[in-house]
């Protein structure tokens, strides 16, 4: 029985962005979003790309409060029109677009 609690995993809270666990990615994206988190920005970006629906959704919604921008990109959407915008992200963030936008 003791041997069953080092199997477990990490808290919700202490998740993150590459967590396997989809509460944990959510409360890392969620997180970021709340506190405006700007260096955040980049593993958002990559979340967009989940199989996870409900990922995608809450990235964008962090991106969103973070930039006040959407790119475009709609959760919901083919994947041809998700990567489209997802380009446009990487674009935007590789030119120092985003860093701008963040700004107070």
């Amino acid at each position: 029985m003791m041997g069953l609690g080092a199997c477990a995993e990490p808290p919700v809270s202490e998740g993150g962005f590459d967590a396997a666990d989809p509460g944990s990615k959510l409360y890392a994206i969620t997180r970021a979003g709340n506190e405006k988190d700007a260096s955040a920005i980049p593993h958002l970006i990559q979340q967009l790309d989940s199989d996870d629906q409900a990922v995608r959704m809450y990235a964008i919604g962090a991106l969103e409060r973070i930039t006040g921008q959407r790119k475009g990109y709609v959760y919901y959407a083919p994947q041809a029109e998700r990567d489209a915008a997802i380009e446009r992200w990487l674009k935007a963030y590789k030119q120092g677009e985003l860093a701008q936008a963040a700004s107070p």
